[in-house]
């Protein structure tokens, strides 16, 4: 798988999102990273709930990548600032990655 390595960090594998993620943001927003290809870490330990980016409540989450948060933004603001700009402004929770959920994405081959 492509590896890459991210300013002070461990090398990171390459996804790319085919189905709109799941979530409490507007369906414009999570329809935004359809497309995308982005860096996930794969040491980082399955998480078993994620907080609601509206509601702030627990869901059950399946099998996802980690994505860490400022590099996500930084790649979606390339493709449409609006969206990142959501994000941005209503994004409050204390987390270091967005988890995208293995079954809408696919790991990239190695080249």
């Amino acid at each position: 798988m492509p590896r890459i390595r991210l300013p002070g960090s461990q090398p990171m594998s390459l996804m790319r999102i085919f189905r709109i993620p799941p979530g409490e943001a507007p369906e414009w927003v999570r329809k935004a990273w359809v497309g995308l290809t982005l860096p996930f870490d794969p040491n980082v330990p399955p998480a078993i709930s994620v907080r609601g980016v509206i509601s702030g409540e627990d869901h059950a989450l399946e099998e996802s990548y980690a994505v860490p948060i400022k590099t996500a933004l930084l790649i979606l603001q390339n493709r449409n600032p609006e969206a990142a700009r959501w994000w941005e402004e209503n994004y409050r929770l204390s987390a270091d990655y967005f988890l995208f959920p293995i079954s809408g994405c696919f790991e990239l081959p190695t080249h």
